[in-house]
């Protein structure tokens, strides 16, 4: 593989702490030999050039089921390729972080990278209306090599211009923004065969670095836990976390809902990851934290058969079960699938009585020939399937559906949905990329985009898909970003209707135009006795 002569720069460094007892025999277990890595919020381009050099076969001895991917200097400087521009930035960045570390040895080392953006948007869907302000800082910190933490802020006038930003808007603007919120704060410990962490962040999991099709990048932030476990070529993956106090409406009953997950995941180091998960929503009227589910070893379906779990029903759980697959397979081509079962109907009296099976799929190949790379101009060929039945990731208690603070959990199309992609990505020497997809979009009238707290009691019956009047919109996608400045990012976004079945209130519109500019300085300071 070419990136074998540009690996990544190795963190691990050995940081020893003694002490008396069995405290210091504890810390000096949990402290010692660690390889800290940090992560960038998707905001900052990070994850969709993380998407693209993993396409064209770099980053795969660091490629995981978990995104976004640990930040830390590459190595650029013998690249020959279109791609050596976008490499230098993810070395501008991680050298940051390595340098905080260096900083940290006998204190503490902070980096830090206030922001700025501005957004506008046009086209028939329009979200809205005003240019968006969008001020972000980010602060991440290590002490003493092991113990890091991070702080994400943005704020803007324009919530509907930034994804996955759930800040309530109030009545009153401060300095012309009127929401804000913290989308990352959290703490933790790593070492070389373990991470726990605890704090405000995002569990994004599956082969691709943002729109995967279960815990997409999407989602809102939660208040969790998380711990990951490394032994030879494994990773044993758990999180528990709060999503919300829902409060059902027309009644005083508020839910309290929660989400935890657990995934075995394993990669040959080189090419080729698998992985196996189970993800469950928990929601009840006044629910306390469940300690079954807290168990990152027993499984759902065991938990709610044995009447183990703290719900007054099992019908307060919903689990679904994932399988992942990425592998840099052969002549450049990178094949990942995800396929999601939410019910499997075994009795031949549910099949009898019309229940279908709740299941999703995803499939995408990514083709980045030889031939087809030179010093001036990098091409990926693309192609995607989506589909998720109609009530898959949905429950007949609407408060187990996969979303959180109104929104999806899930890939955006939503559920009783199918999309396919087929396009094209050139990447030029000089710091611009270019991306063109043609498309299909189809979404049912039971679609969970309508109502996300919507239930299927009285409608969980097999069907034609998509369900009943559904939409269909084909369009051209064509997406620009280029990067002038270190730092200075700025693109456009369009989706082009070719197609749509709309009619009067019928609407199946999705053209859009957004324009962006973001600037962000990265800072390091710190240091100790």
């Amino acid at each position: 593989m070419s990136w074998k002569a540009f690996k990544l720069l190795q963190m691990n460094s050995k940081h020893e702490l003694t002490g008396k007892g069995v405290l210091g025999l504890i810390l000096l277990v949990l402290l010692a030999q660690t390889g800290l890595a940090q992560v960038f919020p998707l905001d900052f381009e990070y994850s969709k050039r993380t998407e693209y050099l993993l396409d064209a076969g770099y980053f795969w001895e660091d490629q995981q089921l978990e995104h976004p991917l640990p930040a830390k200097g590459v190595r650029w400087e013998s690249e020959h390729t279109a791609y050596r521009w976008m490499l230098k930035s993810f070395d501008r960045w991680g050298s940051k972080i390595d340098a905080a570390r260096d900083k940290s040895r006998n204190g503490i080392g902070v980096v830090a990278m206030p922001g700025l953006g501005f957004a506008s948007q046009s086209g028939d869907a329009k979200t809205y209306d005003d240019v968006a302000l969008q001020p972000r800082m980010l602060v991440n910190f290590i002490f003493h090599e092991n113990i890091y933490g991070g702080i994400y802020s943005q704020a803007t006038n324009e919530a509907a211009s930034m994804p996955h930003f759930t800040g309530v808007a109030r009545d009153r603007s401060r300095f012309g923004f009127d929401t804000g919120e913290f989308d990352q704060a959290y703490l933790g410990i790593k070492g070389d065969w373990y991470q726990v962490e605890y704090g405000r962040n995002r569990n994004i999991w599956g082969p691709l670095t943002e729109n995967n099709l279960v815990l997409s990048a999407n989602q809102p932030s939660y208040e969790r836990l998380s711990v990951t476990l490394s032994f030879w070529k494994m990773k044993a993956r758990y999180f528990y976390g709060f999503l919300e106090a829902y409060e059902e409406p027309g009644t005083q009953n508020v839910f309290q809902r929660y989400i935890s997950g657990r995934m075995l995941e394993y990669s040959n180091g080189k090419n080729f990851l698998l992985g196996l998960g189970e993800i469950t929503i928990l929601s009840g009227i006044d629910r306390p934290l469940d300690l079954a589910f807290l168990n990152p070893i027993a499984l759902h379906l065991e938990t709610d058969q044995n009447n183990r779990s703290n719900a007054t029903s099992a019908d307060f759980n919903n689990a679904v079960w994932v399988s992942y697959l990425d592998w840099y397979a052969f002549n450049q081509l990178r094949i990942s699938t995800t396929l999601l079962m939410d019910e499997f109907q075994l009795d031949d009296e549910d099949r009898e009585e019309g229940r279908p099976d709740n299941m999703a799929y995803l499939g995408r190949l990514a083709w980045t020939p030889q031939f087809a790379r030179s010093r001036w101009m990098g091409v990926t060929l693309f192609s995607e399937y989506l589909r998720i039945n109609t009530y898959t990731l949905q429950h007949f208690v609407g408060t187990n559906n996969f979303v959180s603070r109104g929104e999806l959990l899930f890939h955006p199309i939503g559920n009783d949905a199918d999309r396919y992609e087929v396009g094209g990505r050139m990447v030029f020497g000089w710091p611009m990329i270019l991306e063109a997809a043609y498309g299909s979009y189809r979404w049912g009238e039971n679609s969970i985009i309508n109502d996300p707290y919507s239930d299927f009691a009285d409608s969980f019956i097999d069907q034609p898909f998509p369900s009943g009047r559904y939409h269909e919109n084909t369009y051209l996608r064509l997406d620009i970003s280029a990067e002038p400045l270190p730092g200075l990012q700025l693109g456009l976004e369009t989706h082009m209707d070719l197609d749509s079945n709309t009619d009067g209130t019928f609407n199946s519109d999705l053209e859009t135009y957004t324009a962006y500019l973001r600037y962000q300085i990265p800072l390091v300071f710190g240091g100790g006795q």
